[in-house]
């Protein structure tokens, strides 16, 4: 249950989209991590006291206001507040998040329903209704996973081949 006190971070909208269509949240409701999940328990670890001198973040396309969960070890009254450096480990934590959701559908589309590359990504985008202006960054991002693995995959070879 969500108590009705928000937070406000710094957030690509990409990611805001993908975080609203993932979970379900309606454009214009506020947005709050469901119960449990491994987001909303970070969030809740990395809340602190307001300073005394705290200026709250300006309303601009990349602020994403999220709702914060009751929880049982901080009085979300008191505790609403991520500091800068607290901010940027939750960004990096729904970044990753995002990642892994990605690599897991584009996986799937492609090894076991078939699809290539292009469709796949395409279905990807229709499914979490991301804009057509995302497909360059998507496909690069992809083939920028696509290049690491198979750069892990050659030194793991190497390092057999030494020993």
């Amino acid at each position: 249950m969500s108590s009705g006190i928000t937070v406000k971070i710094k957030l690509d909208p990409f990611y805001q989209n993908f975080l609203r269509v993932y979970f379900k949240i309606p454009e214009g409701a506020v947005f709050s991590f469901p119960k449990g999940h491994d987001l909303s328990t970070k969030l809740q670890y990395l809340l602190t006291k307001q300073p005394e001198k705290f200026t709250p973040v300006e309303n601009s396309e990349s602020s994403f206001e999220i709702e914060l969960p009751y929880c049982r070890e901080k009085d979300v009254r008191s505790y609403n507040y991520l500091s800068p450096n607290r901010e940027k480990i939750l960004v990096n934590n729904i970044i990753l998040f995002y990642k892994v959701i990605f690599h897991e559908e584009i996986n799937h589309l492609r090894n076991e329903k078939g699809f290539t590359k292009k469709d796949s990504i395409i279905l990807f985008m229709e499914d979490y209704k991301m804009s057509e202006d995302y497909y360059d960054r998507i496909i690069r991002a992809y083939n920028r996973w696509v290049e690491n693995l198979s750069r892990r995959r050659k030194r793991k070879k190497q390092k057999k081949s030494l020993t």
